[in-house]
């Protein structure tokens, strides 16, 4: 099953990407694969009050409560305030909930149901195992795939 999804995705790419060597407009065609990067990144699938984690870089969501200085990268826990643009997803990132901020969706990850999950169990070691060794599997079989072709 999981080599059919990576074959259908591959597919779905290279239609995405006829697509866009059509379109004339630069505008256009960065809107079309941001939005399909943020398709690829589940961000599409977000429902209203989902908790996701936002990542503010250095000169990055100034507007949003936390220092406009800081040297360092902050990564917070913020709540889909269920709006979005091509490129921003509103966001709540205080506990109140009053005032949604627009977030650039490079800046907005996805919390795997699993991990989601067994945070909300109390059961978060299980959960990043589990999550860590999926992740093992993947990449061992991507190694054996490549010295195998």
């Amino acid at each position: 099953a999981n080599l059919f999804v990576k074959e259908s995705t591959r597919e779905m790419l290279a239609k995405e990407m006829l697509g866009w060597s059509l379109m004339e407009n630069p505008a256009d065609i960065a809107t079309a694969v941001a939005r399909y990067a943020a398709s690829l990144r589940g961000l599409d699938r977000l429902k209203t009050g989902d908790v996701v984690v936002a990542v503010r870089a250095p000169g990055t969501l100034v507007h949003t409560g936390l220092p406009s200085n800081a040297v360092e990268t902050t990564t917070v826990f913020a709540r889909f305030a269920g709006t979005r643009t091509d490129h921003s997803l509103a966001l709540w990132l205080d506990a109140n909930e009053r005032e949604p901020i627009m977030v650039p969706q490079e800046h907005v990850f996805v919390i795997p149901r699993m991990l989601m999950e067994g945070l909300l169990k109390g059961n978060l070691a299980k959960a990043v195992k589990q999550l860590t060794e999926d992740l093992y599997l993947d990449l061992h079989d991507e190694i054996k795939r490549m010295t195998l072709a």
